[in-house]
């Protein structure tokens, strides 16, 4: 039986930061092992700390290793049904392991709560700021070990134009969805909780999600069906769907609100092939949304 219980000290403080900085140092230019370096720093101090226990670093490990094997099956020259096979069972074996791990289905994590039952204006519903730490590292992995990211300025330049598209459309139609359906209502507002919801949501949340439903999901999809007819459309469709339902926590409005907003990152991925695109969108559109509209949600 997986009981433990986080030991809220310095050694938790120290594990969360590390994790930030293994996120950071994916993008790297010169150093491009940084990241497991940070990463597993913070896994000792995760560890010691109680946020993992051991069942939680074992499944890290059998998620890297379903990573490693998925790698080698696809670079596989010549495919056969077993590979195709394998390649079906490990993709599984990982979505499992994700879905239960930033779901709390399965043990060995705690979130780190760092403020509780927070209103941010009136009429808004009290919300939590907490970090899931098997989420992030989840992200961490699939970024870390199957995704090319951006290390050049050029690459990041061309992302301007449709990041900002993108981004514009993608907060218009959400935000206008979201008053109608009396989801939210415009609350523009100024909190200094900002300054620690913004980095959290950018590491812990924005590029976990993304790594997961685009640079996993997504992708893979997309490859499996390119040889249909609009293929990397349904890809793009399937994603956005999934990324929604995992919204199911919040409702049903949440989950059309969520599938919507996901129909942006996706389309932004597809059109650059970069998941750093989607990640900036979904970062700008969760920013516009506390800093302008009801946060979380109206009561």
């Amino acid at each position: 039986m997986d009981i433990f219980k986080p030991n809220l000290t310095c050694f938790s403080a120290v594990a969360q930061l590390l994790l930030a900085v293994s996120i950071i140092s994916l993008w790297l230019p010169r150093w491009p092992a940084a990241w497991l370096y940070f990463f597993t720093a913070s896994l000792i101090f995760a560890l010691l700390s109680g946020i993992v226990s051991a069942t939680g670093l074992a499944l890290l490990l059998l998620a890297a290793a379903c990573i490693h094997a998925l790698n080698d099956v696809e670079r596989a020259l010549t495919p056969s049904r077993f590979l195709f096979l394998a390649q079906g069972v490990l993709v599984m074996g990982f979505v499992v392991i994700t879905v239960g791990i930033a779901t709390a289905w399965l043990p060995g994590f705690a979130k780190l709560t760092l403020t509780e039952a927070v209103q941010l204006s009136a009429g808004a519903a009290p919300f939590s700021l907490t970090l899931n730490y098997g989420k992030a590292a989840m992200g961490v992995l699939i970024l870390g070990m199957s995704t090319r990211l951006i290390r050049r300025r050029h690459e990041w330049a061309a992302l301007l134009r449709p990041v900002s598209w993108y981004a514009v459309l993608s907060i218009a139609v959400v935000a206008v969805l979201s008053v109608a359906m009396g989801y939210t209502r415009i609350d523009p507002k100024w909190h200094a909780l900002f300054f620690a919801w913004a980095p959290g949501n950018l590491l812990f949340t924005c590029v976990a999600e993304e790594a997961f439903f685009r640079a996993f999901i997504q992708a893979r999809l997309a490859r499996w069906l390119a040889p249909r007819q609009r293929g990397v459309l349904w890809a793009w469709i399937i994603a956005s769907l999934l990324f929604g339902v995992a919204h199911g926590g919040g409702g049903a409005g949440m989950v059309l609100l969520a599938t919507v907003a996901g129909l942006g990152y996706g389309g932004v991925y597809l059109k650059t092939g970069k998941i750093e695109a989607a990640v900036l969108v979904h970062f700008l559109l969760n920013s516009f949304h506390f800093l302008f509209l009801t946060y979380p949600r109206l009561l």
